[in-house]
């Protein structure tokens, strides 16, 4: 996602494609609640480190999204 620079057309894609699950990187935490909405599918996160090298910092991770539930989350790093 190149740290939230995309989000228009990825989650406009997103409701378009009807993914069953979508797999996410340079993902800023602040636009996991974005993604959620726009795909209506439950997810998980897992912050990778602190971006502070523009104007858009903070945690940023990996994301993993589906229209399953989830029963269990576990995330170590």
């Amino acid at each position: 996602l190149e740290r939230s620079r995309h989000l228009d057309r990825v989650c406009a894609f997103l409701q378009s494609a009807h993914a069953d699950v979508v797999c996410m990187q340079e993902l800023m935490e602040r636009d996991v609640p974005l993604i959620k909405r726009a795909t209506g599918m439950s997810g998980a996160y897992c912050p990778l480190r602190i971006h502070s090298g523009d104007d858009n910092p903070g945690p940023e991770g990996i994301g993993i999204f589906t229209n399953a539930s989830i029963a269990a989350r576990v995330i170590a790093h």
